[in-house]
């Protein structure tokens, strides 16, 4: 048989995935919440070994990155633009996040390693994580642990860690 009729379904690539533009024409919504996603997937891949280092190191959280270690819905009022851009994440979004290659393995390491710092600081989170940061550790938790509900098991786990402790 010819080639047009023996052709089989190729599953996209990860870039495709990652990147509908490709793949259908999109609201001015969609455009920005992806913009807004992609911009998340550079801050993630430029800060995470930053991330872990400082939490390493320090044992608690002494730079500004709050808004790429825990992502909701809402940009950070004082977050840095990259490209004219801050980060956030939707429902929408969450999944090609999560599927990304290029940060979620170190953004897990990262996130874990703030869960066992938070458990060994006595109930106190604020030794770890400054005031300033709790409400936005409330809306992760509320994104990751309710609104959106594809969650991986290793992101449900830390969402149970960190709701163990009060957020003030």
């Amino acid at each position: 048989m010819g080639s047009r009729g023996s052709r089989q379904a190729v599953p996209p690539r990860v870039e495709q995935l990652s990147n509908p533009v490709r793949n259908k024409s999109l609201t001015r919504q969609e455009m920005e919440d992806e913009k807004f996603l992609q911009t998340l997937v550079r801050r993630q891949k430029e800060q995470m070994p930053k991330i872990i280092g400082d939490l390493s190191k320090n044992g608690r959280k002494t730079l500004h990155y709050a808004w790429w270690l825990f992502p909701t819905e809402l940009p950070g009022a004082s977050e840095p633009l990259l490209g004219g851009s801050k980060t956030r994440v939707t429902v929408d979004t969450a999944s090609r996040l999560l599927a990304s290659q290029e940060t979620a393995k170190e953004w897990r390491k990262a996130l874990e390693l703030v869960c066992d710092l938070v458990e060994k600081s006595k109930q106190n989170p604020t030794r770890i994580l400054p005031f300033i940061d709790h409400g936005r550790v409330r809306f992760f938790l509320k994104f990751w642990g309710n609104k959106y509900k594809g969650s991986p098991d290793w992101l449900k786990a830390v969402v149970r860690r960190l709701d163990a402790f009060t957020w003030t």
